[in-house]
């Protein structure tokens, strides 16, 4: 069984922090935050805040995370240590639940440093826990053991059970990462459940059954697995635990996939869907569609699987801000209303002349002239509404003729920005360039530039696709001139590294994290080439985006760093360097991900990466300008009568 990262975190964030983010006593809250309102001491209003953040966070992140800064602002201001380390565990607990590892893990360890200074064994304890829980969530199972042995040590001196509990959680989570470690895993997650029973803590209990059921799978005991995660649905939902049931649902969703159970697999998902939205969880929500275009694909509901993944790419750009579309579609909303609302009022007028018609029958022919009076009045009336309705369609033509010119024009100004495709021939025997954007402007982007007797050429995938993908893309090219052109940076990994940081301080992502989770999250996959002088050297740095190259129609394949150049929680973790001796006649491909991902085919599948690295294998030995042609003849065929999906941008170079 293959783990996804997303998967792999969800299960990490329910099962390791004790349900924090669940409100096990909605009396007691009602309680905490009516004593709020006349608690005037201020390490009790420290508590109070603390606790009700901690308690509320389930059903809303964002109220929780303001109550817990104000907890933390608190103590600070009156210099509460105790108050401090309290306030930093649940921060850090609930922006982990947020995709923020970096700010959890500051203020874990934060809350870790002062715990140290006042020998505060317990809180050093779950100090170390929530730190291995980042670590673990990132999959840097070597970081967070130290942390974890260290828990477990103290917490077994102090006899603390609740601890214990996640511990084993923890390492039950940490086998199953690992190949042929599943029995390992079970008897981790029986040791936590044992405890969770022996203290009669239901929900702990329902976080071991999910480990384990996860373990049986691993190992193809599929009927245990079921019953086992079964059961911790059923005692989730007992105790009204949404969030937490929504995890055991989605992991269920995910083995019934597997096994083909697609009805199944369709209806937990969008279950948990329908809990993520409730619960204001906008980044799992957007996830969880992309999960059900691939059931969707598998069981071959087609066109489910592209509307999947187009509210997928809605949602990610939502969370960007797509301004200029939106009020394009307020303005055809407002124009449609009110067509709607003048044929419901033509239609309520019909109605009252039947009646008159039928009352001036038997009234005679005073009610006959009243109807005449009301027949004129209504082809005035008509009139008057057609008139206006003229001239309501002339200001909606007129705006979105406005709209269009200004995207038209930013159009030009990328293209103006972008180099010219003649560059690539000019430094390279053969080379071509197939470049096709969504819509009129685009997130993805190329971009080269000669420095120090070297060439460098960029591929990149900007977030979003339109006009905010296209501000993206502008704003990074001319970030790359800075750091190649002006800095005489030429090392892909050091620029990609300040690249990096020229985004997320452009866009104050590092500064504007609050209660909001549509937080910006912009950023790009990009690859990143340096060749030497003579071109018999190539230096590359990658960021989710590979760099293939054949040689004899073999490929080379440069696996990306699993992050983008932006805000993640790999943020501070360098970019790996990669080098090559190239020979004369080797072809160089970078790319971004719209050629595989285009939906198409007799069956309407997506193309993917192997059948691209298949037909690039085959054409590698002719000529560029024929693999280009050949490559752009594909992907119509393929995409035949189907929408292009995303932006496409794809580099052949030959040495």
């Amino acid at each position: 069984m293959n783990f996804s990262s997303h998967r792999f975190f969800l299960v990490i964030s329910m099962l390791l922090f004790g349900f924090a983010l669940f409100a096990q006593d909605k009396e007691r809250l009602h309680r905490m935050v009516k004593s709020l309102e006349t608690t005037t001491n201020d390490t009790a209003r420290i508590r109070l805040l603390d606790d009700i953040g901690w308690d509320t966070s389930y059903s809303n992140l964002a109220v929780g995370l303001k109550y817990c800064n104000e907890a933390l602002a608190l103590a600070e201001k009156i210099n509460y240590e105790k108050g401090i380390i309290h306030a930093c565990n649940s921060l850090g607990a609930i922006y982990l639940d947020l995709g923020d590892g970096n700010k959890a893990l500051e203020h874990h360890l934060k809350g870790l440093k002062l715990a140290e200074k006042n020998k505060d064994l317990q809180a050093i304890s779950i100090s170390c826990m929530s730190i291995s829980n980042v670590y673990i969530s990132r999959k840097s199972n070597t970081e967070a053991l130290p942390y974890l042995l260290r828990s477990r040590m103290l917490s077994e001196e102090l006899r603390d059970t609740v601890n214990l509990i996640k511990i084993y959680g923890n390492l039950g989570l940490a086998y199953l990462h690992y190949p042929d470690s599943s029995e390992k895993a079970i008897i981790a997650f029986e040791k936590s459940l044992s405890l969770a029973n022996g203290r009669n803590d239901l929900n702990e209990s329902a976080t071991a059954m999910i480990g384990l059921s996860m373990a049986y799978n691993m190992m193809g005991d599929t009927a245990k697995a079921d019953r086992t995660i079964q059961r911790s649905m059923f005692l989730l939902d007992s105790l009204e635990n949404r969030y937490s049931l929504s995890i055991a649902m989605e992991e269920y969703a995910t083995m019934m996939s597997e096994r083909g159970n697609f009805a199944q697999a369709e209806k937990l998902l969008l279950d948990v869907q329908a809990i993520y939205k409730s619960i204001g969880m906008a980044e799992l929500e957007k996830d969880l569609w992309k999960g059900l275009a691939d059931v969707y694909e598998k069981s071959g509901q087609l066109q489910k699987a592209i509307d999947a993944l187009k509210r997928h790419s809605e949602l990610k750009d939502s969370l960007t801000g797509e301004n200029v579309l939106r009020h394009q579609r307020e303005l055809e909303t407002l124009y449609q209303t009110e067509k709607n609302a003048n044929t419901i009022a033509s239609l309520e007028k019909d109605a009252t002349l039947s009646k008159t018609i039928l009352t001036s029958l038997i009234g005679g022919c005073l009610l006959l002239l009243l109807f005449l009076f009301v027949l004129y009045n209504r082809s005035q009336l008509r009139k008057k509404t057609n008139v206006q309705l003229e001239k309501q369609n002339a200001i909606i033509a007129e705006k979105n003729k406005d709209i269009t010119d200004s995207i038209n024009y930013a159009c030009r100004i990328q293209e103006a920005i972008l180099p010219s495709p003649g560059i690539l021939k000019k430094h390279f025997k053969d080379a071509f360039l197939f470049y096709r954007p969504r819509d009129i402007v685009s997130g993805d982007f190329w971009w080269c530039t000669e420095k120090n007797g070297k060439f460098l050429i960029a591929a990149a995938d900007c977030t979003g696709h339109g006009v905010p993908g296209g501000f993206m893309s502008v704003m990074s090219a001319a970030f790359l001139s800075e750091i190649i052109n002006e800095k005489g940076v030429t090392d892909p990994a050091e620029v990609l590294t300040l690249l990096r940081q020229k985004v997320i301080s452009s866009l104050k992502q590092a500064h504007e994290q609050n209660a909001d989770t549509s937080e910006v999250k912009d950023g790009m996959d990009i690859s990143i080439a340096c060749f030497s002088a003579n071109n018999s050297k190539i230096d590359l740095a990658c960021a989710n985006n590979p760099v293939w190259t054949i040689r004899n129609k073999e490929v080379t394949v440069f696996n990306p760093d699993k992050f983008p150049v932006g805000i993640h929680h790999n943020e501070l973790m360098p970019f790996t360097p990669k080098h090559d001796e190239l020979q004369p006649g080797d072809m160089i491909y970078l790319f971004s991900d719209g050629y595989a991902d285009q939906f198409g085919g007799t069956e309407g599948k997506k193309f993917k990466y192997r059948q691209l690295k298949d037909e690039l294998i085959a054409i590698s030995d002719l000529s560029c300008d024929e693999q280009g042609k050949i490559l752009e003849q594909k992907f119509d065929e393929w995409r035949g009568t189907n929408e292009q999906v995303d932006d496409v941008l794809l580099i052949g170079i030959r040495v």
